[in-house]
């Protein structure tokens, strides 16, 4: 018998308008023309029964369904691949998405898995020399239904395919870590065979009515966004010029590009503070700022001129 190795596997997404609800003939969006991994599941948050007279566990029952959705893939569209899924909806929440996966595109009967009120919580940007960016979006508080042979519908709607994909964003190419100098308060600041890690994170909690095991996608809860990270900084090459605009507890503004080109974006975040750091030298090589941790306060995009 042979098994699916993943290889037709596809992830779509639309944002929703009504948290919990699928737009009418809607236009299924790929997240990029390389998705790396799709994960999913469920919890069902069994509790056990127990009887002062048995030894053993009487029964078992389910308390709340909890379901889990992520989503990874190499950062090609900032716009669509970044920056709309950090945006809020305009009454501050997270947006809330319909993610539809289909496991084997091209078998003969797919089957398709059509999730609605998926409430962005984590999302994540992380980047190594000479590697692609890559995005994990980890979904929160939404709905997983059973996979079915049965096409749920678009209408007339689509669902994207990749030359429909590079049509939308314009051609857009794979960003790598390499493109271009990250900055921190305008002054560029080398990251010497590292990383930068960046996490946004919204709190997102689902919330459950009494009777119910599945989540109220309509009154899903959200806490404070949080900006944290790591960082891989040089100190001017070597020497400890630069000590001192990391050692105090100081707040900076710290630029990522992913281009140098006219037009290019670049993600700021300001509020940065660096509330550890440690230096390290080693037998032929520079004194270095090896993974150092960042909060930030805010967010914001903006392109190279």
């Amino acid at each position: 018998m042979p098994t699916n190795p993943g290889k037709q596997a596809v992830v779509r997404f639309i944002e929703e308008t009504t948290p919990g609800t699928t737009p009418a003939d809607p236009d299924l969006l790929l997240f990029a023309p390389e998705t790396q991994r799709i994960s999913f599941g469920l919890d069902k948050n069994s509790k056990e029964s127990l009887d002062i007279g048995e030894v053993d566990v009487h029964d078992f029952f389910t308390v709340q369904n909890a379901y889990t959705l992520e989503v990874e893939f190499n950062l090609y569209d900032v716009t669509s691949g970044l920056a709309d899924f950090l945006a809020r909806r305009s009454d501050g929440a997270p947006k809330a998405f319909t993610i539809e996966v289909i496991p084997d595109e091209d078998a003969a009967s797919p089957h398709y898995i059509r999730c609605t009120g998926w409430r962005v919580n984590d999302v994540a940007l992380g980047g190594s020399l000479d590697n692609p960016y890559v995005v994990t979006i980890t979904f929160a508080a939404g709905l997983i239904v059973d996979p079915t042979t049965s096409d749920p519908g678009i209408g007339t709607g689509s669902r994207e395919t990749k030359t429909a994909y590079a049509t939308r964003t314009s051609n857009a190419v794979l960003k790598h870590f390499s493109s271009g100098a990250i900055t921190l308060d305008g002054s560029p600041v080398a990251v010497l065979l590292g990383s930068l890690e960046l996490t946004v994170a919204n709190g997102v909690e689902a919330s459950y009515t009494t009777g119910s095991a599945e989540p109220v996608t309509t009154a899903t809860r959200f806490g404070n966004r949080r900006y944290t990270g790591t960082a891989d900084l040089s100190l001017d090459d070597g020497s400890l010029a630069h000590w001192t605009r990391v050692d105090g507890f100081t707040e900076h503004s710290l630029a990522i590009p992913f281009g140098t080109g006219s037009g290019d974006d670049i993600l700021t975040l300001t509020g940065v503070r660096f509330p550890s750091i440690e230096v390290e030298a080693a037998v032929d090589t520079d004194i270095l700022m090896g993974g150092q941790p960042f909060v930030a306060k805010t967010h914001a995009f903006s392109t190279v001129p």
